[in-house]
């Protein structure tokens, strides 16, 4: 998150009521907004298109946008993670000329990789109308090339443009896929989505290259970071097959429903694993203030007293006062999404009549709700360890995610649909503890990581 670091301390620096509101807001805009934005500008399409009396039209322009964006996830977040690794390192050497092939290179591969099986499946399983299909195939790879940006977003530090341009891309394709939805049903609307998705990429495209005013060179030097960084791929993988295998899975349940287009979708899980996603939205925020204010000083101090020869009754006192930091981080999230998720819970009957999702469909809601808790602290986690370049290690908690989070929603899904989203909850429960004791035991001999499992310290004295 470089930069963001500065500006979230200058507001916390205020030491007033505005400061901290500002910070937080600032905080969870960094953390969400453009995928609050982007979410906002689907459900306005979709709530137009639900209302009208094509509504099986609407049905496929939903699934569709809900595979291309699990899909187009999960095949680019390797490729992202490294690209933004090659990239954070490139920073950190001063020397980021390199960047604009890198970024190019990683999405020509991507698309190579992806093309062959998009193709199959748009023009060659779905049964839709070909102009559908196009617009489909070309939504997929949009939207691909959002994710691969994204690499570079955090690093433009610009915030405020980033929001913007999702702000400005997302309000035009509402406009365009409501003015379209008339005469060309679900084709416009996904016409319009995909207007909206162009416009933002190529707005974010234009800063890149402004920001990276550099020729390409060196263009598959990436390749060699997928053999030095494999690790940063699969966990970046397993993440993103993580989040979504649990959908695929109840895919499967006897309640999905399964449309003309061959294309099957179980909505109402679907909906209530959105809805609970959702409250882990304030948590985050606290999160990535936390993260980038008081750990970032004490995770700074550590390592530069020990690059400054500091005795080592010094360094254990820089320990403790990162252990202190990652807990009280911790303890925040916990208040605070425990809140959350006490109020979501008993006001699930409401939130769900709001949102028209059957009763029925409660408890998996309300599981939903505390597998997103888990998740948040999880991910915390998750961080902590990429902070210290441990990569194994968060690998492995994304591995567990992953496996757990398939494994368990397939046993709760044969158990019947009073067991529906158990699944999640358990799986997010089950690797929360498993990366507690791995970060506790990780912080206990910190030092000893900080010379010789990663050596940090070793390589910045260097």
């Amino acid at each position: 998150m470089a930069g963001i670091g500065f500006t979230l301390k200058r507001l916390m620096d205020k030491d007033d009521l505005m400061g901290l509101v500002q910070a937080h807001l600032h905080s969870a805009m960094v953390t969400a907004g453009p995928w609050l934005i982007t979410i906002l500008a689907i459900g306005a399409i979709s709530i137009y298109g639900s209302s009208t009396h094509t509504f099986r039209y609407f049905l496929d322009f939903h699934v569709i946008l809900i595979y291309n964006f699990a899909f187009s996830l999960i095949f680019a977040s390797p490729f992202s993670m490294v690209a933004t690794r090659h990239l954070a390192d490139a920073i950190f050497r001063k020397n980021v000329t390199g960047s604009i092939g890198m970024m190019i290179s990683s999405y020509v591969m991507l698309m190579i990789i992806q093309l062959p099986l998009v193709a199959w499946y748009y023009f060659g399983y779905v049964q839709l109308p070909l102009s559908l299909k196009l617009l489909a195939f070309s939504n997929y790879f949009l939207v691909g090339a959002i994710w691969m940006i994204s690499a570079f977003l955090t690093a433009l530090k610009d915030y405020r443009m980033i929001t913007r341009a999702f702000a400005i891309g997302m309000t035009v394709g509402v406009i365009v896929a409501i003015w379209l939805k008339g005469d060309y049903r679900d084709a416009g609307m996904l016409l319009g989505f995909n207007v909206g998705v162009g416009i933002t990429f190529f707005i974010l495209l234009a800063q890149v290259f402004s920001e990276y005013n550099y020729r390409v060179v060196e263009p598959f030097d990436v390749i060699k970071y997928f053999h030095r960084y494999w690790d940063v791929a699969l966990g970046g993988l397993f993440y993103a097959v993580g989040i979504w295998i649990d959908k695929l899975v109840m895919c499967f349940a006897p309640e999905a429903t399964t449309l003309q287009s061959k294309m099957v979708m179980y909505f109402e899980y679907g909906n209530a694993m959105f809805l609970a996603y959702l409250t882990i939205i304030p948590a985050m925020a606290v999160f990535i203030l936390s993260v980038e204010t008081d750990f970032f000083e004490k995770y700074h101090r550590f390592y530069n007293e020990i690059l400054n020869h500091a005795p080592f009754k010094r360094i254990l006192e820089n320990q403790r006062a990162i252990k202190e930091s990652v807990l009280s981080g911790a303890r925040n999230i916990i208040v605070l999404q425990g809140i959350i998720c006490f109020v979501s819970i008993v006001l699930a009957h409401k939130i769900l009549e709001l949102m028209g999702i059957r009763f029925i469909h409660i408890a998996m809601y309300r599981f939903g709700v505390l597998g997103a808790f888990f998740h948040v602290l999880m991910l915390f986690i998750t961080i902590m360890f990429n902070y210290f370049d441990s990569r194994r290690q968060a690998m492995w908690i994304q591995c567990m995610f992953m496996v757990t989070n398939g494994l368990f929603t397939l046993i709760s899904m044969r158990a019947g649909l009073e067991f529906y989203g158990y699944g999640y909850f358990i799986s997010t429960l089950v690797t929360f503890f498993f990366a507690s004791i791995l970060l506790l035991r990780y912080l206990d001999k910190l030092p000893f990581h900080a010379f010789v499992t990663t050596g940090r310290a070793i390589r910045r004295s260097l």
